[in-house]
């Protein structure tokens, strides 16, 4: 992809396991599925329609919903892994819509980009940006790490004792 002038479709860990080389794959069915490309042989893409972040909008065109999201919600620093979550995020609304599914959850969108990493924002904002724009549900009722006071023993449910702000 990268020698066809695709830049936007990085190569990180080359193993499957950051997500910069995410791209999308629409097969007979009409789902949109994110692939890593790293991964996928040519051979298998036969039959596939792939999609790079270049396809989902640009200065030109115009952007879209998810690159709008993803730059108003503080969502990218550096920039290396953000065309990565950019394709993620539009395969899994392009496969809701092909679904029928009218709404995604907050727990949908943050179980859906978990194979996608970003070593500069600590996902926070990427994800918030997301839920924010695309979720349906009470996202903003999900418990953030600062809140989670004392912390609770998975187990019993009761608090666990430690004194976790404690100096060491």
């Amino acid at each position: 992809l990268r020698s066809e002038g695709l830049t936007g479709t990085k190569i990180g860990c080359a193993e499957g396991g950051c997500g910069a080389c995410t791209v999308i794959a629409v097969g007979p069915d009409g789902h949109p599925r994110a692939i890593n490309a790293c991964l996928r042989l040519l051979c298998g893409c036969d039959g596939l329609a792939l999609t790079t972040v270049e396809g989902l909008g640009s200065q030109g065109a115009g952007y879209s919903q998810v690159m709008k999201a993803i730059a108003e919600g503080q969502g990218s620093q550096c920039g290396f892994c953000t065309p990565g979550w950019v394709t993620a995020m539009s395969a899994l609304l392009g496969g809701a819509a092909a679904r029928g599914a009218a709404h995604l959850t907050a727990k949908e969108i943050e179980e859906s980009l978990d194979g996608n990493l970003c070593r500069c924002t600590g996902y926070r904002p990427i994800l918030q940006a997301f839920k924010r724009a695309f979720a349906h549900d009470d996202s903003a009722g999900i418990t953030d790490l600062e809140t989670c006071a004392p912390c609770h023993d998975v187990a019993t449910g009761k608090p666990c004792g430690r004194r976790c702000d404690a100096a060491l």
